[in-house]
């Protein structure tokens, strides 16, 4: 196990670089061993923009086990679940295939810290979108995203809240062309097995984002 775990975390190591750079790998590697946080950030549906002309459709629960071979991160008893627990899947379709996914939840469990994020009644939750490597730098997530705010409108929901690991680059392209704003941190640092959660406020992206101009074509 020790000779295969190796060759795994290096070809990780090297995606990571590629995508994001060293300073994320810094970070992801804190985040094995001591330290934690993401990025929240929120819209408010009304002041988003136009959706485009995109194909987008709520997936259906018979669609399970063909989301899971779209995105094999997620298995399908987990999607099954989802739906059980009310979380509801956001596609976008290209070509008579899924090119773009996202899920929205009236409650904000954060799996990467393990911790519940408290929502407003008037508040809904936005999480792992996700475009297949080859299919990115085409605008789907900004088009499926812009998409989701305008039907998050139509439902009344006045704030659609959602967290990013900061460091990731490609994650800010879709934000940017939606409208949102940061508005806070949450994390933990670790010891051990004892862990302190800490939360503080954020009025602007980090300094090491991507410049809006510059992401156009990294999104997911």
């Amino acid at each position: 196990m020790g000779n295969s775990l190796f060759p795994r975390l290096f070809r990780r190591a090297i995606v990571i670089l590629k995508e994001d750079g060293l300073l994320a790998l810094g970070f992801r590697v804190l985040g094995e061993t001591v330290y934690r946080r993401v990025l929240l950030a929120s819209c408010n549906p009304a002041h988003a923009g136009a959706p485009p002309d995109a194909r987008c459709r709520w997936l259906d629960p018979a669609e399970s086990a063909a989301y899971a071979r779209f995105h094999p991160e997620v298995a399908e008893s987990e999607i099954r679940h989802r739906f059980a627990e009310g979380h509801r899947c956001w596609v976008l379709t290209s070509g008579g295939q899924f090119a773009h996914g996202l899920w929205i939840a009236p409650r904000a469990w954060i799996g990467y810290l393990e911790l519940d994020l408290p929502l407003a009644p008037n508040e809904i939750y936005l999480y792992q979108t996700f475009t297949p490597p080859s299919l990115r730098g085409h605008g789907f997530a900004s088009a499926a995203l812009l998409a989701v705010l305008s039907e998050m409108r139509r439902e009344g929901w006045q704030r659609v809240i959602l967290c990013i690991q900061p460091d990731r680059s490609i994650a800010y392209s879709p934000l940017y062309r939606a409208g949102f704003k940061p508005y806070g941190y949450v994390g933990w640092y670790r010891v051990g097995r004892t862990r302190w959660t800490f939360r503080r406020a954020a009025n602007r992206f980090p300094f090491y984002a991507p410049p809006a101009a510059s992401a156009e074509g990294t999104e997911e």
